[in-house]
């Protein structure tokens, strides 16, 4: 099966925001300048100032003067998030994708695909945001998605787990496949790639969406993370072939006493811990690379499937991840679309 070409886009909470709030006049039936733009503007200063309650009111007022603006919807759903009415700003973020998404031109047009971004974002913020997460069951792992509004169409789901490694490594990975029919939805262990394209996070994207044939698939990984056991790195004088030939050369010695010989294994470990030769140096140097290559391959990965539209194919996704010794976690939003058979 063909899959989707993967275009990414790193976004922050911050830049996001910003964009969201952009100063540029929104296009549609309220001319730059006019009464829904001097709503939105005072809107924007209240919410920058955190007065969430002042500020949610006058984008309802905004959008009731350009009804036909999806962008001021976003910016109201983020609003009433902040206020904590998260199932408003639920039904509020659909529309505002609802709207950036008909008619069928605006599907490929950047400003929207740019208004629907900031949707997927806002429903990201939500709980129980994932349409997969409360679903996958590597025991019953196909299901069929909720459908969107005003669609009475659904598209289908697979998952599947897998724990990979041994005692030095461990990786646990679980990945969905989502696909217009159940039977396009199955998968396999033949057919999961589960490593995640870290580097990718901070890729930029397309303004549009990537556009997935509708017999090909859309395939993700829901959840990884991987771990270097540190138990392997660590150095100590009982696992030391170092000291251990040093406890075995005190021992023999025959000018020590009975009781001295009986202590070679404390002495030793005091003095290689104290006071560590060339051998034990050796060593300790080694368990020193063992612990940087762990962090190298301590990595966290997650996808979360946030919209899906049988009708108009559209399906949109938040990656969040961080590779091994990186501090920073980069978070992107994707978005796809199944075209029509």
């Amino acid at each position: 099966m063909a899959r989707p070409e993967t275009r990414r886009s790193s976004v922050t909470l911050a830049g996001l925001t910003a964009l969201l709030f952009a100063t540029a006049a929104a296009a549609g039936n309220d001319p730059p300048g006019g009464p829904a733009q001097q709503l939105r503007a005072r809107a924007t200063r209240l919410f920058q100032a955190k007065k969430f309650a002042a500020a949610c009111p006058l984008f309802e007022a905004a959008n009731r003067a350009a009804p036909g603006e999806p962008e001021l919807l976003a910016d109201l759903a983020l609003c009433q998030h902040r206020l904590g009415s998260d199932e408003l700003a639920r039904q509020t973020n659909l529309e505002a994708i609802a709207r950036s998404s008909e008619p069928a031109p605006r599907l490929e047009d950047p400003r929207f695909a740019r208004i629907r971004r900031h949707a997927y974002f806002n429903l990201s913020e939500l709980d129980n945001a994932s349409l997969t997460g409360s679903n996958f069951d590597p025991e019953q792992s196909c299901f069929q998605l909720e459908a969107a509004p005003g669609c009475a169409k659904t598209l289908n789901a697979c998952g599947i787990a897998k724990t990979m490694g041994g005692r030095s490594y461990r990786s646990d990975s679980a990945m969905v496949r989502v696909a217009a029919s159940a039977e396009g939805a199955q998968l396999d262990d033949g057919d999961v790639q589960l490593q995640p394209d870290f580097e990718s996070l901070s890729a930029p994207s397309s303004h549009i969406p990537t556009t997935i044939d509708a017999n090909a698939v859309l395939d993700f990984v829901v959840s990884f993370s991987e771990e270097a056991h540190s138990f392997d790195c660590e150095w100590s004088c009982e696992a030391s072939g170092a000291v251990a030939e040093e406890v075995e050369r005190c021992q023999s010695n025959p000018k020590l006493s009975a009781a001295a010989r009986a202590r070679c294994a404390t002495t030793v470990c005091q003095r290689a811990e104290r006071a560590p030769w060339a051998a034990v140096k050796t060593e300790q140097r080694a368990s020193d690379a063992c612990y940087q290559q762990a962090a190298a391959v301590d990595g966290q990965y997650a996808c979360q499937l946030l919209y899906a539209n049988a009708c108009t194919g559209l399906l949109a996704l938040r990656c969040s991840g961080r590779a091994g010794g990186e501090r920073q976690a980069l978070t992107r939003i994707e978005e796809y679309r199944l075209t029509a058979p």
